[in-house]
């Protein structure tokens, strides 16, 4: 049962009004039946895992606060991260090794367990580990509620595709006093009704056509390759947005707020502003976990460097067990590094031509950013390293840019052409609404505007909502993360 279902508005209904009925200390306890009941829908075997890791957490958060060294707080992380690092990395390992050894004749058989992933590993687990390691640090005290301290696991609008609010930010929204106010409901609902949109209008119908194109590019043109990258461009950013847009307007209903995910990445001028901009909640904790503890940059530039090749490289095996993750995690270490490696001598070209604060050197930064982002997602996306690497060796092989061969390329999509300006439509969409809202977002600047606007723009959203998306079991696209 997803968030952008029309089973979970109905059942969502009806805990609201349950949720704001009843006192303060019962909200708790609904809170925390509603979340497991929530994850229940998706497989009862998955809650066993997902209450042993609620109570581990619970139990070894009080004994770190306690008495904590590096060791128990080593054997803790280890203990939280063995499920995912099983049933996510086994087979793959194993796969590679069996690979390798095949290369050089050796006798090898892996033994592969063919797990099934629970859904929301990867950040329930991210979780454990940074709850864990704040007790142990001292950055926020051990939580001696149970079911608190679970929420910070397994809170429904978080749990599948996050965002990753800290638990050391969740413990207030928890336990602090809550009044409900029309004005921030009204604001949630703004934002849900946004979420929509983008999910079920813009990022489910370019899907359609993206996910065909990356089971089987051998048959298009350099044209229709083009075309379907910037469309995955545009479609993972909708889905990811638009559910994480549902999921913080679930939690404000009930007074909770979520860390923000996204500030309109797309108009980044450089790949670091863009990883500041893109899924903020996961970067930021690979920032504090993973590359300020390798040194960060407080060391060598080789050093600087080798952390943020690590650090992503992490980043693309937490997305994936597959080498074209790995790829494109590393792609995006390998910009980084060539950034930082460049900008004396880019800085100096820009001052030499008078334009070092132009805002012509921002526009050219944030598409040639945007550029090297839609490659990277190629990687993302292909089903393997077969297609990946055909996919992104033709992009520009045959490109013509005559009337006629646009024609074709878009023919050879099996698009019409009303079908082909709906995909303009959908794509043109979030361009426009990240262009009006600038660095604050969408959102946040429709909020500041006049009533009559706001009911206009939610309106036709929600208009466009119903004619055109399906309110169904649609999953996100970082639903398998």
């Amino acid at each position: 049962m997803q968030l952008t279902s029309l089973p979970f508005l109905g059942c969502f209904a009806l805990l609201f009004a349950l949720y704001w009925l009843v006192g303060q200390r019962a909200r708790t306890p609904v809170l925390f039946a509603a979340s497991l009941l929530f994850y229940t829908s998706f497989g009862a075997e998955y809650l066993v895992l997902l209450l042993a890791s609620c109570l581990f957490t619970w139990a070894a958060g009080l004994m770190l606060a306690k008495n904590s060294n590096r060791f128990k707080l080593a054997v803790s992380v280890i203990i939280a991260l063995a499920p995912l690092l099983l049933v996510k990395y086994f087979d793959f390992g194993a796969t590679l090794l069996g690979q390798l050894c095949g290369m050089f004749s050796l006798p090898f058989q892996p033994l592969l367990l063919h797990l099934a992933q629970p859904v929301g590993i990867s950040y329930f687990t991210f979780q454990m580990v940074s709850y864990l390691v704040d007790v142990a640090r001292k950055k926020m005290d051990a939580e001696p509620n149970f079911m608190v301290c679970s929420l910070f696991l397994c809170f429904f609008p978080q749990v599948l595709a996050g965002p990753m609010t800290r638990p050391r930010l969740l413990a207030g929204e928890f336990r602090k006093e809550k009044q409900f106010c029309c004005e921030r409901a009204l604001s949630a609902g703004q934002l849900i009704v946004l979420g929509l949109y983008k999910k079920l209008v813009v990022a489910d119908t370019l899907g359609y056509y993206t996910d065909l194109v990356f089971a089987d590019a051998g048959r298009l043109s350099s044209g229709s390759l083009l075309f379907i990258a910037f469309s995955y461009t545009i479609r993972i950013y909708a889905d990811f947005s638009g559910y994480t847009d549902v999921a913080r307007g679930v939690a404000a209903l009930l007074g909770v707020e979520l860390a923000e995910n996204f500030k309109t990445p797309y108009l980044s001028s450089s790949v670091k502003e863009f990883w500041g901009r893109w899924h903020i909640s996961l970067s930021s904790w690979l920032q504090e976990y993973v590359y300020i503890p390798l040194g960060g940059s407080r060391c060598s530039p080789a050093r600087h460097r080798l952390n943020l090749l690590i650090t992503f490289f992490v980043s693309g095996l937490w997305h994936g067990a597959s080498l074209p993750m790995v790829i494109w995690g590393l792609l995006h270490g390998v910009y980084l590094v060539a950034g930082d490696i460049t900008r004396p001598a880019r800085d100096l070209l820009w001052n030499m031509l008078g334009l070092a604060n132009s805002r012509l050197r921002r526009v050219f930064g944030c598409v040639f950013t945007f550029c090297l982002v839609a490659y990277a997602w190629i990687w993302f996306a292909s089903p393997g390293m077969v297609e990946a690497t055909y996919f992104s060796s033709h992009l520009f092989s045959d490109l013509s840019l005559s009337v006629q061969y646009i024609k074709n390329s878009i023919a050879l999509l099996g698009m019409t052409e009303k079908a082909f300006f709906r995909q303009c439509w959908c794509i043109g969409s979030i361009l426009m609404m990240d262009l009006i809202g600038g660095r604050e977002g969408f959102a946040t600047r429709l909020n500041k505007a006049r009533g009559p606007v706001k009911w206009a723009v939610c309106t036709l959203a929600l208009a466009l909502v119903v004619l055109f998306g399906s309110l169904t079991d649609s999953a996100p696209m970082y639903f398998d993360f």
